[in-house]
């Protein structure tokens, strides 16, 4: 790890969003004010219970995009970045059966430019499911 790595204070903020939109508004106005006092490398990671793409979403009814403007409003006002993935594309699912079964992304990495700046080589890898209707994520960040 280089010497300013060492050095340099981050935050990792970890989210589990509330299910129902109206109860998200909160989180992001919360994470907007965080963003007031963050002049550091930030990470935000977690299920964020929206998605930003209609691609992120397989099965049930198509997605209707107004659903996601709130998240996405917090994501460029933060100058968030997302960190990409490999692995699985979605990182939740219902896991019904018999054609309703819903698959999404739910679960990400979102990174503001002093992070990346810092730590330019951030790998997200989506791990199989075990026993929960989510995906773990595995972050590996590197100065070089």
């Amino acid at each position: 790890m280089s010497q300013r790595a060492k050095d340099t204070i981050f935050w990792m903020t970890i989210v589990y969003a509330k299910t129902k939109r109206i109860l998200r508004t909160s989180l992001w106005d919360s994470l907007r004010q965080c963003n007031q006092s963050i002049n550091s490398p930030w990470c935000i990671s977690g299920d964020f219970n929206v998605i930003v793409e209609t691609e992120e979403k397989k099965g049930g009814v198509p997605h209707r995009m107004e659903k996601s403007w709130e998240f996405i409003s917090c994501i460029e006002e933060c100058g968030m970045v997302d960190a990409g993935l490999s692995g699985p594309r979605f990182t939740w699912c219902n896991g019904w059966g018999n054609g309703h079964r819903i698959w999404k992304r739910l679960g990400r990495v979102l990174l503001n430019h002093e992070w990346t700046s810092l730590f330019p080589r951030n790998e997200i890898v989506h791990l199989a499911s075990t026993g929960s209707d989510h995906t773990p994520m595995l972050m590996k960040c590197g100065a070089h």
